[in-house]
């Protein structure tokens, strides 16, 4: 975790704690922060699965501060491509 952290603080400027501070305060908008991850995470996996990488198989999906199970994760976002 410690490692995460300080990737966190890297890439964001800010350590976890301002973070969620300012997400309770309503800086950031969490639903869309969480679409975002997840869109970002269905381009991932389709990214990795021609070299046979699937770490996360079965695997309920986290975003930002919420978890999606494995099925509804493939139905709302794998199914976008059908459109």
């Amino acid at each position: 975790m410690h490692l995460a952290r300080e990737l966190f603080k890297k890439v964001t400027g800010l350590n976890v704690k301002d973070f969620e501070l300012l997400c309770s305060l309503g800086v950031f908008n969490s639903s869309l922060m969480n679409d975002a991850i997840f869109k970002f995470k269905r381009y991932e996996d389709s990214s990795l699965s021609y070299t046979g990488i699937d770490k996360h198989a079965g695997k309920d999906v986290g975003g930002w501060d919420a978890v999606i199970r494995r099925k509804e994760y493939e139905e709302r976002f794998y199914n976008q491509q059908l459109r």
